[in-house]
């Protein structure tokens, strides 16, 4: 090959059906109403980076990304995720920064990994405790959710602020993920209450919960922001 060739298959297809046109804005996930799974782009119930190895070069790339265009990031993972403007943005952030993807191979992933990454680069960046920003924004509006999937994360990380903390600290498919995760299943049923179940590997969850709890405090920081303009 005489160039790198990066293949992120979560930007590369839109295989996510038109949003509804109707309300509720809540679009419907899953199969037969008994279990959703993250709506999130080209999500795959697989979920194709499976092994620690993939997923911390994914993360590594998405740490590269937001290092070079961070408010760009910033404002991607603000779309709603099961628009096209969403896929076509996502698209052109991975593409702008192939130069953070050294190696001459394709590095295949659905959308809600690069997501998911991009949201822990980016909440890394705070020196403050994630659970402490979490529990703080629980004060403000939650952000709006743009699936059932979504409305479960959102719930989860304003419930459970500690433990979607610990999770997002874990190393990728350590036994300290699997555990924090474990500890997670109260909250992601009690938020599923009255709904379908979430089902998704630990990675998935670990994805929509970071997507979630970025766009929680990014949220919640900007009436302050506003107040200072």
């Amino acid at each position: 090959m005489s160039a790198l060739v990066l293949v992120l298959g979560l930007v590369l297809q839109a295989q996510q059906p038109a949003p509804q046109p109707q309300p509720p804005p809540l679009r419907s996930e899953g199969v037969g109403g008994r279990t959703i799974t993250p709506a999130h782009d080209t999500y795959e119930r697989e979920f194709r980076l499976t092994t620690p190895a993939a997923r911390a070069e994914l993360h590594g790339f998405a740490g590269c990304v937001v290092g070079r265009s961070r408010e760009l990031a910033i404002e991607v993972l603000g779309h709603d995720f099961t628009t096209a403007r969403y896929r076509n943005a996502l698209r052109l952030l991975a593409r702008n920064n192939e130069r953070c993807f050294s190696r001459r191979r394709s590095l295949s992933a659905s959308g809600l990994p690069f997501a998911g990454s991009l949201a822990e680069q980016l909440l890394s960046q705070n020196p403050t405790p994630l659970n402490v920003r979490l529990a703080r924004a629980v004060a403000e509006p939650a952000p709006r959710a743009f699936s059932a999937s979504d409305r479960i994360s959102l719930c989860v990380v304003r419930s459970v602020p500690d433990d979607v903390a610990r999770l997002l600290a874990a190393e990728m498919g350590s036994t300290e993920e699997n555990d924090a995760v474990a500890a997670l299943d109260l909250a992601v049923r009690a938020c599923s209450q009255g709904g379908p179940r979430l089902e998704t590997p630990p990675a998935g969850l670990r994805a929509i919960l970071a997507t979630a709890a970025f766009r929680t405090v990014q949220s919640a920081a900007q009436p302050s922001t506003e107040a200072r303009n």
